[in-house]
């Protein structure tokens, strides 16, 4: 690629640091993305957890969580709920009690959501908002009032009525099935079988 003119960037880099089969190999992969002068994005520090986690290396998960958080790159949570999935639940709680300072500060930066859920968000627009991101954020849900509470559970009793009576139609099916096979096999048995 280099030597037909083509310089590789971060998003090159990102998915040749991903599929790596070792820490160790994904770590020379980002140090030559970086010799290159690219600057990691999110999307890098998310493809060395994950090689941390297939590797199940929870140190070194640990030590590219704390870079990320030095690292001027937008916020991004999933970073770190995959690292409390390859650490475990206590060892993450020691690990964001420890860093808490820098977890609150790489959390007011922007704000940075995965793909697919940006593509299937529905756009919301308030009347409040004053720029174009913040428009985009989801609104939070208003509370349910009485009307809506009951609403909700007559539409669970009627679900779980139905669910009863597909149930009862399931039985009735296989109870018939099993009666006509049955009668099939005494009517077999009763006549001989001419060849």
């Amino acid at each position: 690629m280099i030597g037909s003119g083509f310089l590789p960037d971060t998003i090159t880099y990102n998915p040749l640091i991903k599929y790596q089969r070792s820490v160790r190999s994904a770590e020379r992969m980002f140090n030559e993305m970086r010799s290159r002068h690219l600057v990691p994005d999110a999307c890098s520090y998310m493809a060395m957890m994950f090689v941390c986690g297939a590797c199940r290396d929870a140190r070194a998960a640990e030590r590219w969580a704390l870079e990320y958080l030095r690292s001027d790159s937008a916020w991004n949570e999933s970073i770190l709920l995959m690292l409390k999935r390859i650490m475990g639940t206590v060892q993450y709680e020691r690990f964001y009690a420890q860093h808490e300072d820098l977890v609150l500060a790489a959390r007011k930066r922007t704000l940075v959501t995965t793909p697919t859920r940006s593509l299937f968000k529905k756009r919301r627009s308030t009347p409040e908002a004053s720029d174009s991101e913040q428009a985009d954020w989801p609104v939070p849900k208003a509370k349910p009032t009485t009307a809506t509470a009951t609403a909700a559970a007559t539409t669970t009793t009627q679900q779980q009525q139905d669910d009863e009576e597909m149930r009862a139609e399931d039985e009735s099916e296989t109870n018939t099935s099993s009666k006509r096979r049955t009668r099939r096999h005494q009517q077999q048995q009763r006549s001989p079988n001419v060849v």
